[in-house]
């Protein structure tokens, strides 16, 4: 979500900075051989942790690198892999409002409006986060995830309403639009056939707008009044 204030961040940034060096301070006296065996709150014992500790302490520099200049986090330096954190902390992004409209734990589609982020991740692209959301999986492909079953077949959509599904058909019920035939799978790319209004389209997002494909005419639907408007000259006018 949104951070409160770009205030906060910059103190937030500036206590990372002190922490990080605070402790490259404090690695010279960790690793020193004559404590290791001395009874202390926190010792470094034998090999295996010295080199664990150095690890950390690269991580750490690279990190304070990063807060400042764009950095290459990745080993084989893939510049896709580029981050520059001083776009962050510069408190400007609210990055849920960039992110695409999400359907149950999975997001309606990959696209996003800017897929850099502010210029966090200077070198992405929109194929790029296209590819990873599509490998990970967490494009919906089901029109109906995170429906919520009300019983016998009456489902509740938190974008749909509350319509009714008979288990194996295309067929649903939906009020005041009536039967439906659902002709794709997908929230950011909805098709649907109703015997009196032809071919019907909307998204998740889109909703409750819909484009009626006959008459190349939206459609707005009142959920509170179960009320279908249509567009008609400057006005909308109940259907």
């Amino acid at each position: 979500g949104k951070v409160v204030s770009a205030s906060s961040l910059a103190s937030a940034k500036t206590n990372v900075k002190e922490a990080i060096a605070l402790y490259q301070t404090a690695s010279p006296l960790l690793r020193d051989a004559t404590r290791m065996d001395e009874d202390r709150l926190f010792n470094l014992e034998g090999q295996e942790d010295l080199e664990d500790e150095e690890e950390f302490l690269d991580e750490l520099e690279e990190y304070l690198t990063a807060l400042d200049n764009p950095y290459n986090f990745d080993d084989e330096n893939n510049s896709t892999e580029t981050v520059e954190l001083s776009q962050f902390f510069a408190g400007k992004l609210d990055l849920s409002t960039m992110l695409p409209d999400s359907v149950g734990d999975k997001f309606v589609d990959a696209n996003v409006s800017d897929p850099t982020f502010g210029g966090i991740f200077p070198n992405w692209t929109q194929e790029i986060i296209t590819e990873d959301l599509t490998d990970e999986g967490d494009i919906a492909n089901d029109l109906w995830s995170g429906a919520a079953s009300l019983g016998d077949d009456w489902w509740r959509s938190h974008w749909w309403g509350t319509f009714y599904a008979p288990s194996g058909g295309s067929w649903l019920y939906h009020y005041p639009l009536g039967w439906m035939y659902q002709a794709t799978e997908t929230p950011g790319d909805v098709w649907f056939w109703n015997p009196e209004l032809g071919w019907l389209w909307t998204t998740s997002r889109t909703f409750p707008f819909i484009y009626e494909y006959n008459s190349s005419n939206w459609l707005y639907y009142i959920r509170s009044y179960n009320v279908l408007l249509e567009h008609s000259g400057d006005t909308w006018v109940e259907k």
